[in-house]
């Protein structure tokens, strides 16, 4: 699907005209006299610049966009009804709860692009006609197509998809919660540590598909074909790992409590490496002082104001958990899956065990995606090898060049050294 074949029909723009259409768009958005809401349908964009811009709420109805830059471009509520965008740039442009049924996407980059809520269904298009205004007799039925699509990183999230083309698209690291892929081809899709948690998959074709280590955690999946897909790791309402038995867990608890107020004399050390902890519910402002818990699976669980300090766990799954306020001092986080987790207000400072001896916390090779760690205290924090793209340290208490190591470039509010 492609709009060229139809390129008679199109206005070629300047940039001269663009930039025109642009200044008299921001007067609109301002309120200011002589603005205009930019109207950029039935035109030729190819390959023109538009990055940058704040054009939101324009309309790019089947407009030609190939390979246009809209890189970290301002268009929420924009219609790209129809429109051609084949591999436009479109990294970090935000299009919440944008229009882009029919639309082709094929090779267009949306690497780390913000579409929460946007329409991405097929959509029907009734080409003009000099006579009849429109020829109602010469429409296409045309499917979104997002076939080797780059959404890396992509926020999703409810975004309708349904009956989508999107054939070898890159998903990786892909926010798609509660988003909409009834009977969607996803035949080779790459969906590698993609959040579909509340997706609806139903009837979706992931043949060939790679889903390692995505999360479908209440996911509707009836009639998904997942021929020859890879599924390692994938996080669903079944445990992963170790199944939990709630009462022995509380009493292990107890026991670790007694182990840790009398020094080890008496009680016992909690040990709870590759369980899944979900069925344990709610531990905020519970007293977990070096507990050990490596590989275990703690997705989407609070743990607000918890005392961890000493806690061992090194390749947990604490993908989207609340660790807001909690006593982090000295906790081994290395290898942990940490992708949207909340460390709001925390403290990760060095750990004293007495003599001049210090701990600090390690989050060394972590995955950290959009991780939140504002107003935290993270004095003496290892952060080597740590992939921290789109996190946020507004306010927290850093030792300069603390970052260094760590792959942050994509970081969205950078940290403050105190």
């Amino acid at each position: 699907m492609s709009n060229r074949q139809h390129q008679g029909r199109y206005q070629k723009l300047s940039m001269t005209q663009i930039d025109q259409m642009c200044l008299r768009h921001e007067r609109f958005i301002k309120g200011k006299p002589g603005g205009q809401r930019a109207s950029f349908a039935w035109t030729d964009l190819t390959g023109m610049n538009l990055s940058g811009r704040n054009i939101s709420d324009s309309d790019f109805t089947a407009a030609i966009l190939c390979e246009a830059d809209f890189t970290a471009a301002m268009l929420d509520h924009s219609s790209f009804y129809c429109a051609d965008l084949q591999n436009a740039r479109l990294e970090r442009a935000s299009l919440i709860r944008s229009d882009m049924r029919g639309a082709c996407l094929r090779g267009a980059n949306l690497f780390m692009a913000d579409l929460t809520d946007s329409d991405l269904r097929e959509g029907s298009l009734a080409l003009p006609d000099k006579q009849m205004g429109l020829s109602l007799l010469d429409i296409e039925k045309l499917r979104t197509e997002a076939e080797g699509v780059n959404l890396r990183g992509a926020n999703l999230s409810r975004s309708k998809l349904s009956g989508i083309q999107g054939i070898k698209a890159d998903f990786t690291d892909a926010v798609m919660h509660q988003v909409r892929l009834q009977r969607a081809n996803l035949k080779q899709a790459i969906l590698t540590n993609a959040d579909l948690a509340g997706a609806d998959l139903s009837g979706a074709d992931l043949t060939g598909a790679d889903l390692t280590d995505a999360v479908l955690v209440g996911a509707k999946t009836e009639f998904m074909r997942t021929h020859q897909a890879i599924m390692t790791g994938v996080l669903t309402d079944l445990p992963s790992g170790k199944p939990l038995d709630k009462a022995q867990f509380f009493e292990s608890l107890t026991q670790h409590a007694l182990w840790v107020r009398t020094q080890g004399s008496e009680g016992n050390a909690a040990v709870f490496d590759h369980h899944d902890l979900r069925d344990a519910g709610a531990l905020n402002d519970m007293d977990l002082t070096a507990l050990q818990a490596k590989n275990a699976v703690l997705f989407g669980m609070n743990l607000h104001g918890a005392r961890l300090q000493g806690a061992n766990l090194e390749g947990a799954d604490l993908r989207h958990a609340n660790l807001g306020g909690a006593d982090l001092r000295g906790v081994r986080l290395k290898g942990a899956r940490l992708d949207g987790a909340i460390f709001e207000g925390a403290d990760l400072s060095p750990l004293e065990l007495g003599k001049g001896r210090i701990l600090n916390a390690d989050l060394s090779h972590i995955k950290g995606r959009s991780i939140v760690m504002k107003n935290a205290n993270l004095r003496g924090v290892r952060f080597q090898g740590a992939e921290l793209i789109g996190a946020s340290f507004e306010g927290s208490q850093l030792d300069p060049n603390a970052l260094a190591e760590a792959n942050h470039s994509a970081v969205a509010t950078g940290p403050k050294a105190a």
